[in-house]
């Protein structure tokens, strides 16, 4: 293997992940298997070298449909060799096509780089692959033809079987089919013809603008033919359409043979005895669009946000706000937020990503400074999170090339990119714009949105303050609660306790409380002296059973018992569900009488023992390990 030969602009890109023997792509950066649709499993080139070791052999190079490579790969295996004829025919490939062209990795076969798309891709009995996305091919730079990657539009065309044909019709080969009928179906609707495939499937043949049926079948027979080289399997699956019931397609294989015939010679004839010289032509200037384009799928697939940062509470590639009024926590919260993230444990009980985070310090930072060695001292010496701290107010959308430059050496640092940047607070990197102007807020929140675009799993968080009318929530412009994906909301509820609410999320539920302790610790400083500060900390104080509960209490306590003991959804259980269980319980009461009792014994199990909370709007009870340890599974 020689990388360095490998064309620079491939090793631009961070498409890249390894591969072992079995030629399974793996995380350069993790070892973990990788996905060919999971951008945070691939890394750059720089990294998936230096994985390179005795287990891992070859990098590969993820095609994706943001850029504008194919592959073809042209193999001879020695279960399946080639005939001389086949060989010729590779040969002619290569040499038509006059692209950057590199020995295989078994070295029996060839791979031709182009630039170009493939619709769908191309697997034929002949050892010809090639495809435009959603694959992997392992770069070995042992090079057989040093040329720069062209353009090979026409030449993919051919191949695809959009080139036109003149050969005769040949005998037809059955040969095995590769996918199942679902399968082909779906990749024929999702292709970039599948509305005109979709309408030939259904029989409308008039709205493509087929004067007969014979025409409009040719053309259906034609894409089932693309996708299985089974003859068996494509009349199969023509007869399921309107267009396969007419009798001249069902009482014998004669009138789809004479068609399958045509199309299979076509098939054959693209590549034999065609001039493919030709088709390529020199590869003009690739000028690309100052930011990315994204097809349908690949735009409706690949920016879904699911909240996973922070499971069902923040997502990747969002903004979010923690906001509230002096003295409210929002700071505490924040800090404990970098923290967790930045270890991989759970946040407010919530699973976390463990991702490198950034954590922008504009004001305070002799306090900021102080509240992080009282969290240090809460842990091991050798457990320390993967969170940098950049102590300096700036003009934010002014710097976005300065913040870029400090994400990319946490990036450097830790060898992945960073998950969560955290701006404390909004107004020190605000630029002393106008909080209350549309205009100065856009400005402010582009920026994020920029840093995303260069990063697109980072979740960017704003620390802000609350306005002085407690019903309009955050301070400032009302753009900025338009353009953010969460916003949490602190409030003191007593002096070691806060607690914060969803006011928004556009992914997820709304209305969440989430009640955080804040317990003081003693920090030592550098000349000796001691100062307290806060943290927020969960009670580890051994719970103990409580005695069995009486009245409504023990009603709600044994339809939750029964509940989470028959595994309904684990321990979460539908609030209206438990009313319900109560309400069974005591047929012969008013029931308003007993939804009251209940849900004030609901309520005294979350406020006061808090054993139980409530998400999705107060719709789902979450049972915690607390009630259990209290209550018992069962009495």
């Amino acid at each position: 293997m020689s990388p360095e030969n490998i064309p620079q602009e491939l090793r631009d890109l961070p498409q890249w992940v390894v591969t072992d023997a079995s030629k399974v792509p793996h995380n350069a950066r993790t070892g973990r298997k990788a996905s060919v649709t999971d951008p945070s499993t691939w890394s750059t080139f720089a990294v998936a070298t230096n994985a390179l070791n005795g287990t891992y052999t070859h990098v590969g190079f993820v095609l994706t449909k943001g850029d504008p490579y194919s592959f073809i790969d042209l193999d001879d295996k020695p279960e399946r060799p080639l005939s001389e004829e086949q060989r010729e025919l590779h040969r002619r490939i290569i040499e038509g096509f006059a692209s950057y062209t590199e020995q295989s990795a078994s070295g029996r076969g060839q791979h031709v780089i182009v630039k170009g798309e493939l619709s769908a891709g191309i697997h034929r009995a002949d050892g010809i692959e090639a495809y435009s996305s959603g694959r992997y091919m392992i770069c070995t730079g042992n090079v057989v033809r040093n040329l720069p990657i062209v353009d090979g539009q026409e030449g993919l065309d051919w191949l695809s079987g959009k080139g036109k044909s003149t050969a005769e019709p040949a005998e037809l080969v059955e040969l095995p089919e590769r996918e199942d009928d679902e399968t082909i179906l779906d990749r024929a609707i999702n292709a970039k013809n599948g509305e005109k495939f979709i309408a030939l499937w259904q029989g409308k043949r008039q709205e493509q603008g087929y004067p007969s049926q014979s025409e409009a079948d040719f053309a259906l027979l034609s894409m089932f033919a693309f996708y299985s080289p089974s003859n068996e399997q494509v009349r199969r699956l023509f007869r399921m359409s309107p267009l396969g019931q007419r009798e001249k397609a069902t009482k014998d294989d004669d009138y789809l043979d004479r068609c399958l015939r045509k199309i299979r010679a076509g098939q054959r004839a693209k590549f034999q005895g065609a001039d493919l010289s030709g088709l390529v032509k020199p590869a003009a200037p690739l000028v690309k669009a100052a930011r990315r384009l994204f097809s349908w799928d690949e735009f409706k697939t690949s920016k879904q946000c699911t909240l996973a940062l922070v499971k069902n509470l923040l997502g990747e590639g969002a903004q979010s706000s923690i906001y509230g009024a002096p003295g409210s926590g929002k700071s505490f919260l924040a800090l404990e937020l970098a923290k967790d993230v930045g270890l991989g444990i759970p946040f407010l009980g919530r699973e976390t990503k463990r991702k490198p985070v950034v954590y922008f310090v504009g004001e305070g930072q002799l306090g900021m400074r102080k509240r992080v060695a009282a969290l240090a001292s809460q842990l091991s010496a050798d457990v320390i999170p993967h969170v940098e701290f950049y102590p300096y107010a700036f003009d934010a959308p002014k710097s976005t090339k300065e913040i870029v430059g400090v994400l990319q050496e946490v990036e450097h640092k830790f060898g992945q990119p960073p998950g969560l940047a955290i701006f404390d607070t909004l107004n020190r990197y605000y630029g002393g714009r106008n909080e209350n102007s549309t205009e100065d807020m856009t400005v402010y929140l582009n920026g994020g949105t920029t840093l995303i675009e260069r990063y697109p799993d980072l979740h960017v968080c704003h620390v802000h303050h609350k306005g002085k009318d407690p019903t309009r929530g955050m301070r400032g412009a009302s753009s900025l609660h338009g353009a953010l994906d969460t916003e949490l909301e602190c409030s003191k509820l007593r002096d070691n306790e806060s607690e914060v609410v969803v006011r928004k999320q556009k992914d997820g539920e709304e209305g969440m409380h989430l009640r955080f302790p804040l317990e003081q610790v003693e920090v030592r400083l550098e000349d000796g002296k001691t100062e307290t500060s806060c943290i927020v900390k969960y009670d580890a104080t051994p719970l103990s059973p409580c005695e069995e509960p009486k009245g409504y209490l023990g009603d709600v306590v044994a339809v939750l018992r029964e509940m989470t003991r028959a595994g309904i959804l684990h321990n979460e259980v539908d609030y209206k569900q438990c009313l319900d269980g109560v309400r069974t319980l005591h047929s012969e009461k008013k029931p308003d009488t007993v939804l009251k009792g209940a849900q004030s014994a609901l309520e005294k199990l979350r406020d006061e023992y808090c054993v139980i909370r409530w998400e999705r709007g107060e719709k789902t009870v979450v049972v915690l390990p607390e009630f259990f340890t209290r209550f018992g599974e069962s009495r």
